[in-house]
């Protein structure tokens, strides 16, 4: 099933995980802060619970989604709290409308990278990165392979990459994370944490993520 049409429908269920920002953008705030970001980008943003979250600290944010029906919600979302400077469009990350001098102080991505190939992953990366400021930050939460209990299950289609429940999910390893990284950035923390996931409609369970923060060289 395409990205698109699989997001479509499963939005059409509303804020299915709730409108409380997620626990990687709340840990993202304070490092945006420090770097003084004031221009963020927020690609897969969905219905907006962690654009609108940035919005609300005065941060210029732009957010894009795959899925219409999300950026609907997230528009009248972020409208009906009041906040101009968040701006929400359909979008392929691998096809922005934005001009070539175009540069953020600030990316955030929330489980993203983990949604692709091995080659789909690098060009996201490299198009990501080119969209970044020199010192600014690009901050991620993704799958880590240190998960046991979610690890491993579906059919593996590259290393460490599954199939599962009509997705990909590519379960990174940490010296795979500062290979990818060390080129183009800084690593400024690398972390573990919490968060809850749902590959099937209404099954969430708790996952290990990878929290990081890198500034680029």
């Amino acid at each position: 099933m395409m990205l698109q049409t699989y997001w479509n429908s499963r939005f059409e269920a509303g804020d299915i995980w709730g409108t409380e920002a997620t626990p990687s953008a709340v840990m993202a705030y304070p490092y945006f802060a420090a770097y003084q970001a004031k221009q963020l980008f927020v690609p897969g943003c969905g219905y907006g619970r962690n654009s609108n979250f940035f919005g609300e600290y005065s941060f210029e944010v732009t957010a894009c989604d795959i899925s219409e029906v999300a950026i609907e919600r997230a528009s009248s979302h972020a409208k009906s709290a009041g906040l101009a400077n968040v701006n929400h469009f359909v979008g392929d990350y691998l096809n922005l409308p934005f001009p070539s001098t175009e540069r953020f102080d600030g990316i955030y991505l929330s489980n993203i990278l983990h949604m692709y190939t091995k080659d789909e992953r690098e060009s996201l990366f490299n198009h990501f990165t080119s969209l970044l400021r020199k010192d600014g930050l690009l901050i991620f939460s993704c799958l880590s392979a240190r998960d046991e209990k979610l690890y491993g299950a579906g059919v593996e289609m590259e290393k460490d990459t599954f199939f599962m429940h009509d997705r990909i999910a590519h379960f990174f390893q940490e010296e795979e994370l500062y290979a990818m990284l060390e080129k183009e950035y800084q690593v400024v923390e690398m972390t573990l944490h919490k968060q809850r996931v749902d590959f099937q409609a209404g099954a969430e369970q708790d996952a290990q993520l990878w929290f990081v923060v890198a500034r680029k060289k």
